[in-house]
């Protein structure tokens, strides 16, 4: 992959143009997206592009290729019949969450507003400020959640100065048709 040297804007158009292609090709729709960036600067710009209005942004110190933005969607495929649609529906529902401060009590508290709004938790990729205790924030969100997969991923800022978002991925409570 060629990265443009001009500048932000500019990988921000192409790496679009790329993820259009993708889920055009795939006749998929995006559900989800988490935009990660190098610069806290970038946040405004990237969250009106972002190809699904439930978007996280979070800066990271550095991406690969050192690209200054880098999009990650969960797609769902399109389709036009009722099987399709059936099976689609299984997947579940995405949400994000923010939690504003940096005492365990607010990690707690969004946990259990999840808890209010799901069956079941399949998946939850916590973004966290890199000066939190991954430990604790791990054994906090496991205790309530044990059969979900947990992934951590510390950043230096999140938007809207959050310090911690949960993305998370719910088991739907549709029946098979």
């Amino acid at each position: 992959m060629h990265l443009p040297s001009q500048g932000f804007l500019a990988q921000m158009h192409t790496s679009l143009h790329n993820l259009t292609a993708i889920l055009d090709e795939t006749k998929s729709q995006p559900r989800f997206c988490i935009c990660y960036l190098t610069h806290a600067g970038f946040i405004s710009i990237a969250k009106q592009a972002s190809p699904v209005k439930d978007s996280v942004m979070v800066i990271v110190p550095r991406l690969p290729k050192d690209a200054l933005i880098e999009w990650h969607v969960l797609a769902q495929k399109a389709s036009s019949s009722t099987k399709d649609a059936a099976e689609v529906g299984r997947i579940g529902e995405t949400k994000s969450f923010f939690v504003w401060d940096t005492d365990m009590d607010s990690l707690h508290r969004s946990c259990r507003e999840i808890q209010t709004e799901i069956s079941e938790l399949i998946m939850i990729r916590i973004f966290y400020h890199s000066s939190l205790s991954q430990k604790d924030i791990y054994e906090r969100v496991l205790s309530m959640f044990p059969k979900a997969a947990i992934a951590m991923v510390p950043v230096l800022e999140i938007e809207q100065e959050a310090k911690m978002a949960l993305f998370c991925l719910f088991k739907s409570n549709k029946e098979k048709i």
